[in-house]
């Protein structure tokens, strides 16, 4: 049951990640749609992998995705603030209405 419970969960955050990596229009904002898809929604399947089979191997790619997608955020965060993208205090979805 518990196993179920966490494929829902991780099938909820993958697709509000991904409607948020097309609805943002800022690049800061999609990175971080773009984590929510990774932790919330390929981290808690890889959990409940683990719980359903009992294989280590699962604990081992959730350090490697928790390293590696924590990583890269930061390196296209830091990239687009670099090349000049600077941070705004209020954000628009697309539309046009500030949220």
């Amino acid at each position: 049951m518990i196993v179920q419970l966490l494929w829902w969960v991780s099938a909820f955050f993958a697709v509000v990640g991904a409607i948020g990596i097309v609805r943002f229009n800022e690049v800061y904002l999609r990175v971080h749609a773009n984590t929510v898809c990774t932790v919330g929604g390929t981290m808690l399947l890889l959990v409940s992998l683990a719980i359903q089979t009992g294989s280590p191997k699962y604990l081992l790619l959730i350090i490697f995705l928790a390293i590696t997608g924590s990583a890269a955020s930061h390196i296209i965060a830091n990239a687009a603030y670099e090349s000049g993208v600077k941070p705004t205090d209020t954000f628009k979805v697309h539309g046009g209405k500030d949220v």
